[in-house]
């Protein structure tokens, strides 16, 4: 944690050089310090824990949909809270040991998101095994280790610094309007002034018509609803959780008692409302 002069912690599931550590760089600029941790849960256990200040966790990929392990993982971890968000460009490159061609490659080794953002040019070299790794520049780092022409990895283009690879291709993603949102967790609530999102989770009684009655409370509100995702609810069979973040910019007045309006009217016909976050996304 930080102390004195010590900068705060921002814990992220990667190596160097991947989106997450991109995402803390262009979210807080220099003023924290990132932590590379080896999964989502990790992150939120250090975010829970009060070891590290902030955690950066991708939610949604606009070509490879949304990241569901996280979503559950707001479920899991009760006390965190979202406190910002970012949407970074995902640039992907083709990168392998010193000296390799593209012919000689037999085996990609990629974050599934990133080999199913990167499809059409991996689907054009069929001779290839895919092979998913927990993250991209994790990838990066194990063709690196290996040494063998024979392996590459999809990830950015700055793990070919890091690790010491070459670039064998580069822009290689199915689109070039690639972009991965992530959000900014946190152990308490922060709200700021120029906030203009808002995030939260409910349970839909198990009614007819329950969600058709909740969506119409944001719709009398004037809210406009960006995302709805459900999902499973574990040991209770056909049960489901459902996450919602709505833009609040045609909300005039202070933001965060405006959202306390919606969640009481919420609670009226849902169960287990709660609120995730009030909160602004940069370049948003």
């Amino acid at each position: 944690m930080s102390a004195g002069n010590k900068k705060s912690l921002a814990a992220y599931c990667g190596k160097p050089g991947c989106n997450a550590e991109a995402a803390v760089i262009g979210y807080f600029n220099d003023s924290v310090q990132p932590l590379p941790l080896n999964s989502f849960d990790e992150v939120f256990q250090q975010v829970t824990e009060g070891k590290a200040d902030y955690g950066m966790i991708p939610i949604e990929n606009s070509l490879g949909g949304s990241v569901y392990q996280n979503y559950d993982n707001f479920r899991k971890y009760p006390e965190v809270f979202i406190s910002g968000a970012i949407a970074i460009k995902i640039s992907y490159c083709l990168l392998a040991v010193k000296g390799s061609k593209i012919e000689d490659i037999k085996k990609v080794y990629s974050h599934p998101q990133a080999l199913l953002q990167t499809s059409r040019f991996l689907s054009s070299h069929k001779e290839w095994q895919q092979i998913e790794a927990y993250n991209t520049s994790g990838a990066a780092l194990f063709v690196s280790e290996t040494g063998s022409k024979d392996n590459a990895a999809v990830a950015s283009e700055v793990n070919a610094t890091i690790y010491k690879l070459d670039v064998l291709a580069k822009g290689i993603e199915d689109d070039p309007n690639n972009f991965t949102r992530f959000v900014v967790i946190t152990k308490e609530q922060k709200t700021t002034e120029d906030a203009h999102m808002a995030s939260f989770m409910f349970k839909a009684n198990h009614e007819p018509g329950s969600l058709y009655k909740i969506l119409g409370v944001l719709n009398d509100f004037g809210t406009n609803l960006t995302r709805l995702e459900s999902r499973p609810i574990p040991g209770r069979p056909w049960e489901y959780q459902f996450y919602a973040d709505v833009d609040l910019k045609s909300v005039s007045g202070q933001p965060d008692g405006y959202v306390k309006k919606i969640i009481e009217k919420l609670k009226e016909k849902a169960e287990e409302v709660r609120l995730l976050g009030v909160y602004s996304e940069v370049g948003r």
